[in-house]
């Protein structure tokens, strides 16, 4: 039975078959791209795209050869006797000077048709041939991975034998608006041979394009200004390198030799496309489709229709070339929202919902016939003339190619098509009787098309000479596929029909999109007419993050096609986006220096009357952002404020304490009057160190200075306290320093000396009746616990470590940068249940966790900033570890993935963040109860970074044991392999001694400690020089005189 490619029922039958050949003359053969037409790093975005392109071609034969590692002999004339042994009607012989004219001809169409008479060709092709004087293959660079420095020779090759026979006349030529074309004898190595039946020869050349920096890369030329002609009055500067034809030979099973005929149409206007600089949305890895056959820049489309015609640009490709500027929609946008069809090319066609300023959807309609009358294809022939021929979507054979496809045309190029969207997918449905030319017959001729666009994803693989397609789960320019599968760049092994992988008639939204799939015998529908966060493809950001919008109610596939948006938020979740405003500028992160590695930047509130705004200090200024205003103004303070800003009736801010030449602390007020904000005092003064803050709000101290200032004035105070720092003062308590030397008021704790150069810190933990301290260093954060017998507890040690939140049962938690993780600790150093949390694959874990209950179970959640190479996300976690329903929320951009961020903030119940990039988002969480830790810097609103407890005796609370906790006695991990934590709990203070032994009875480690008791503890083993095997470790804990112990099996494997 032949293979049919009606579309019945609009099913897709999913099952793997082998692949066999239906056509008995040769292989189904769908072209597949084999490598880059552009070099990814080099994209420029200086060439015009509107006006007149000029284009200069040359024809370039080779040494005559019988290398049957290249495709014909070499030269033109007589080169591919297949083609004189079985012509094709496509791209047919002679491929002279008036054949590439034709071609040149076609790809002028297709610009002026695609950008609305935006752009245009000029076009020359000179008459002589020009042979050089080395065979193809030394051109022809070999391998998988295969660079270009010999293409770069023949383009050099090539124009200088053009200088060599007298130049060529470029009157009036721009050497930098001028595209010049090399077409070469032979086939380009082009399309993914393996696995078909056509002739295997790698030593074909590749097209590409190759511009002027390209070639002084390449060329190893820095200085490299173009290849002179003309006596050295003229330089070419680029070259667009393309074969004469892409047909190929090829043996069938019965070894008889066919041609796969392949036009070059599709090929040269995807290689100007690079030229003017669009990048390739092809996989580059693979060759496998990233945006299938619905834009130019892929395999899939300028092979479209075997090469003759692809469609028009996508949305985004317009876009990029600045011939369309999409309109912005949103959530509140009422009524329907009408698109004409794209190539149409009216204004105002292409919808923008933004995610972020980087991250959005394109939305446009594209309509394959829109007189509803076919398509009309004008071929021009050798003596000249031209015929017009018409096909609709009844001719299988045409809109499938099937295998008398080449035999369906008048010999020639084909010069223009009346719509070149009709080559994107379509066809005829037979409807559910299966029968053609019956009432439920319907033509399936487009409908709308979702894109999402991830500029840092486009802009970050282009500055590193990777595809912006290359990974199918993060695409730079990816289709949101209407019928449910995702599948386009990822065909099935073994399947007969990988078509879905190129896109199907079903991938676009329109209200009569009946898809359905068939699997294990059950009829599935996959298709909603709605794309929302609940659909698949959902709105989600790349990154997962919920975006709280529903498109939906798309109108039928029209010329003129409608669709309705609207806020949208899951039932299921307990929180919604309250503001997202989208800006696109590269200052809004903390910055690496000396002093913000260890005092990085956090958002804050300054609150003045009724009016309440968001604070957001940057590296040459601060933004205030109005939130107790409904269209949120953003007003901008002409103050460098490279420190966090005190906010207290004024808020005041500092230079950078390590760079700035000129210290200076600046106060600013609100003047509601006047709608700004106004600058109240401006000191020259001595730069502190850590923070600007205050105990009360009445006098502000610069933190390890004698310097203390009147905030409403700006006028010197005598500082009371003698010290250089100190901390909030608590039930009479404070810490202080002076020097290297922190000591402690109110408190038993001895002095504590430090050797820390950038940062030593101390803050209060604040109890019911008595304080507990810590002290941060350049490397270590310390307990300072006067109920403990040796009061100081490192609780964690690494260089220029993220401050920790601390929470109400004085559990400290943290960001691991060293290992990637989040982990928390009790008072005693050990690490708590369910700990640490690995961020998830390609994220990395920055800033300070924040603690904050925000489902309403009366428990403290943990919120966590994690950035992958392109987002800046916040991920969200309970104590036991399971992630939260409905994260990660997205903020927008990543502009590094190691940069800090200007730290989320929460103010009562609305969490803030800002993007890299300056994107705000605000979550209010409805569930909302308490806070813990907020902010970077806890809830001390004067930077004193403070915490407080519940009490002061929850480390001594009731137990289940008497002495040694035998549950919270274990090694981890185990097995062990360079080191393991032995893990213990005893009920009071008291002594434990450990002895390990190996299976022999050897005695390995013996150690006896003080424990401090009440809550786990835990001490580092290192088992690196031990062999692999079984030890027993017996814990033995004294308390009070009464000893209880118990045995740790440990296993080392090396």
């Amino acid at each position: 039975m032949p293979a049919t490619h009606f579309f019945n029922k609009s099913v897709l039958i999913l099952s793997m078959l082998f692949l066999f050949s239906f056509q008995s003359s040769a292989q189904k053969i769908v072209p597949k791209k084999s490598h880059s037409i552009s070099l990814s790093s080099n994209i420029e975005y200086s060439v015009p795209t509107t006006g007149t392109l000029d284009v200069i071609a040359i024809m370039v034969e080779f040494q005559p050869d019988e290398n049957e590692l290249t495709s014909g002999t070499g030269v033109f004339d007589g080169g591919l006797p297949y083609l004189e042994n079985d012509p094709t009607n496509i791209d047919p012989l002679p491929h002279n000077r008036s054949y590439f004219e034709a071609h040149l001809e076609f790809a002028k169409n297709y610009f002026e048709q695609s950008s609305d008479d935006q752009l245009t060709l000029n076009y020359r092709v000179l008459p002589d041939v020009y042979r050089l004087d080395k065979e193809m293959k030394e051109y022809s660079p070999t391998g998988e991975t295969f660079t270009n420095e010999k293409l770069a020779e023949f383009i050099v090759d090539s124009w200088t034998k053009v200088e060599e026979n007298g130049g060529f006349d470029a009157t009036g030529l721009d050497p930098d608006n001028t595209a010049f074309v090399i077409f070469h004898a032979g086939i380009g190595r082009d399309i993914e041979l393996v696995g078909t039946s056509l002739d295997i020869t790698p030593q074909d050349i590749p097209s590409i394009t190759l511009k002027k920096n390209d070639l002084a890369e390449l060329l190893d030329q820095p200085t490299f200004d173009g290849i002179p002609v003309n006596n050295g009055n003229f330089r070419v500067t680029n070259s667009l390198i393309i074969p004469r034809t892409e047909s190929r030979r090829g043996l069938d099973i019965q070894d008889n030799e066919f041609v796969f005929p392949l036009s070059i149409n599709g090929l040269l206007c995807a290689s100007i496309g690079s030229h003017l600089g669009l990048p390739d949305l092809f996989n580059t890895e693979t060759g496998d489709s990233g945006i299938g056959r619905f834009g130019l820049m892929d395999g899939a489309s300028f092979f479209a229709y075997q090469g003759l015609f692809p469609p028009e640009p996508s949305a985004w490709e317009k876009t990029f070339l600045g011939w369309t500027t999409p309109f912005e929609i949103f959530d509140n946008t009422t009524g329907n929202i009408s698109l004409t069809a794209s190539s149409l090319n009216d204004q105002n066609n292409i919808a923008r919902y933004n995610l972020s300023s980087t991250e959005y959807f394109l939305i446009e309609n594209r309509y394959r016939d829109l007189g509803n009358d076919g398509v009309t294809l004008t071929i021009r022939k050798y003596d000249g003339t031209e015929v017009q021929q018409t096909f609709t979507n009844n001719n299988e054979t045409f809109v499938f190619q099937g295998s008398d496809f080449d035999a369906l045309f008048e010999q020639g190029v084909l010069i223009d098509v009346s719509d070149f969207d009709w080559s994107l997918p379509g066809g005829l449905d037979i409807g559910v009787d299966n029968k053609e030319g019956t009432q439920d017959d319907r033509e399936l001729n487009g409908g709308i098309l979702i894109w999402h666009i991830d500029e840092s994803v486009i802009d970050k693989k282009i500055s590193q000479n990777r595809g912006i397609n290359s990974d199918p789960d993060r695409r730079g320019v990816d289709l949101e596929e209407a019928e449910g599968s995702q599948d386009i760049g990822k065909p099935i092994d073994g399947v007969i029909d990988n078509s879905a992988a190129f896109g199907i008639p079903f991938d676009f939204w329109w209200s009569g999109n009946n898809f359905t799939v068939i699997s294990q015998g059950n009829q599935i529908s996959l298709y909603q007419n709605q794309f929302s966060p609940q659909t698949f493809p959902n709105t989600d950001s790349n990154s997962g993050g919920k975006t709280f919008v529903r498109f939906f109610d798309f109108s039928d596939n029209l010329p003129f096609a409608t669709f309705k948006i609207e806020s949208f938020t899951e039932p299921d979740l307990d929180y919604s986006e309250v503001l997202s405003i989208t800006r696109n500028d590269d200052l809004y992160f903390t910055e690496s220096n000396s002093y913000h590695n260890f005092y990085p930047l956090s958002l804050g509130l300054y609150t003045s009357g009724t009016d309440s705004f968001l604070v957001i200090p940057k590296k040459e200024n601060i933004e205030a952002v109005r939130i107790s205003e409904l269209n949120n103004p953003i007003y901008e303070i002409a103050s460098a404020s490279n420190q966090q800003p005190l906010l207290r009736n004024n808020f005041i801010t500092a230079l950078n304490p390590v760079t700035a030449p000129n210290f200076q602390v600046t106060s600013y007020d609100w003047n509601p009057g006047a709608d700004t904000f106004d600058q109240i005092w401006q000191v020259d003064t001595t730069a502190n160190n850590a923070f600007l803050s205050s105990q009360t709000g009445d006098s502000l101290f610069l933190d390890f200075t004698s310097i203390s200032l009147d905030p409403s004035t700006g006028t010197n105070l005598s500082k009371q306290s003698g010290t250089s720092f100190r901390s909030e003062i608590a039930n009479g308590g404070y810490g202080f320093i002076n020097g290297q030397t922190v000591s402690f008021t109110g408190s038993s704790i001895l002095d504590f000396l430090s050797a820390s150069s950038n940062r030593l810190f101390t803050g209060v933990i604040k109890g019911e009746t008595e304080n507990v301290y810590y002290i941060f260093e350049d490397d270590a954060f310390i307990l300072a616990d006067p109920s403990k017998t040796n009061p100081f507890t490192t609780i964690f040690s690494e260089y220029a470590s993220e401050w920790p939140a601390i929470s109400t049962d004085l559990e400290i938690f943290r960001v691991d940068k060293i290992n990637n993780v989040l982990v928390g600790f009790n008072r005693n150093g050990a690490v708590i249940d369910n700990m640490p949390i690995e961020a998830p694959d390609d994220v990395i874990f920055i800033g300070t966790p924040l603690l904050a209950d925000v489902t309403g179970d009366n428990k403290q959640d943990i919120l966590v900033v994690g950035q992958d190479e392109f987002s800046l996300n916040i991920y969200g976690y309970q104590k036991d570890g399971f992630p939260l329903e409905g994260f990660p929320l997205f903020v927008g951009e990543a502009s590094e993935q190691n940069l800090q961020p200007i730290h989320p903030v929460f103010i009562e119940n609305t969490l803030y963040a800002v993007s890299h990039v300056g994107d705000i988002k605000a979550w209010i969480f409805n569930n909302f109860t308490t806070a813990d830790w907020p902010s970077r810097y806890g809830k001390n609103s004067f930077n004193k970074v403070s915490a407080e407890i519940k009490s002061n005796n929850s480390q001594n609370g009731s137990s289940t044991f008497c002495i040694l906790n035998k549950e919270e006695t274990y090694n981890w991990p185990n097995p062990a392999d360079e080191e393991t934590f032995l893990r213990f709990q005893i009920e009071q203070p008291g002594q434990i001694e450990i002895q390990i032994i190996n299976q022999s009875g050897r005695i390995v480690y013996k150690h006896i400690m003080q424990a401090n008791g009440g809550t786990p503890e835990e001490i580092l083993l290192n088992t690196s020089s031990w062999g692999s095997g079984a030890y027993f470790a017996l814990v033995k804990a004294t308390v009070n005189g009464k000893s209880e112990s118990e045995l740790v099996k440990i296993a080392v494997v090396h």
